[in-house]
């Protein structure tokens, strides 16, 4: 991950970049590192022109 970032904080800098755009975009992205982390994000849109992240799962580790 860019700059030492974890997968969720990957995953939240990249929806809310997308929703910069696409203020209307309504979807997640899933994202995995080489060791297997991974941390899934749901954007939602709300009414006007922000948008909101729904819910985050955070990365898990052994």
């Amino acid at each position: 991950m860019r700059q030492g970032k974890s997968p969720t904080e990957a995953a939240s800098l990249a929806l809310r970049k997308i929703a910069k755009y696409y203020p209307k975009y309504n979807g997640g992205l899933v994202v995995v590192n080489k060791q297997g982390e991974f941390g899934l994000v749901e954007l939602q849109p709300m009414v006007g022109n922000s948008s909101s992240i729904l819910f985050v799962i955070p990365a898990l580790k052994e």
